[in-house]
């Protein structure tokens, strides 16, 4: 359970986890606008694939526990419109982190060449057929993405400016 001090510790590992895979992945992800080798090609959609599968099971468990009250949001008192924006931008992004994945092993049905999650999963069907349809949607969602995560990162430098313990509930340094 979370008290006024904080998330519980595992839900704050979880944080910190899905952001830092989720930024490695948004920096690497520029390689494939590259021209790349097939074989650094096929590398990169197998590592992109496999952290996108991790991705979803950190958001799954996060999700989980929002659900069940495992994790509530600290007793912060703040006004009534920011508790609405930070429940939409949050939800927005468990559920860009869900449909990315979701498109993205799309993406990788329709892609030629293999995409192997964990080096063993062969998402894709290599046809090709689709693809830059596919790719598109993934894409469009990746700016969303970001945008959200520009909100969410804008609010926790608010909040950690003015002190009043939002930003401190995340902290994956406190006890």
């Amino acid at each position: 359970m979370s008290d006024k001090k904080g998330y519980p510790r595992r839900f704050r590992g979880a944080h910190w986890i899905t952001a830092a895979i989720v930024l490695v992945m948004l920096v690497a992800a520029q390689r494939f606008e590259t021209e790349l080798a097939e074989s650094d090609r096929v590398f990169s959609l197998a590592a992109h694939s496999t952290l996108g599968v991790i991705v979803v099971l950190m958001v799954m468990f996060r999700i989980i526990c929002r659900l069940t009250g495992t994790a509530r949001p600290p007793d912060v008192v703040l006004p009534a419109a920011q508790i609405i924006t930070a429940r939409v931008v949050q939800w927005g992004l468990y559920g860009l982190l869900l449909f990315l994945p979701v498109t993205g092993i799309l993406t990788a049905q329709a892609h030629k060449l293999p995409v192997k999650a964990f080096g063993l999963i062969d998402l894709s069907r290599g046809t090709g057929e689709g693809f830059d349809a596919i790719r598109q949607i993934h894409e469009y969602g990746t700016w969303a993405l970001m945008v959200l995560l520009a909100a969410h990162i804008a609010a926790a430098i608010f909040h950690a400016v003015r002190r009043d313990g939002v930003t401190a509930a995340m902290n994956p340094f406190k006890g």
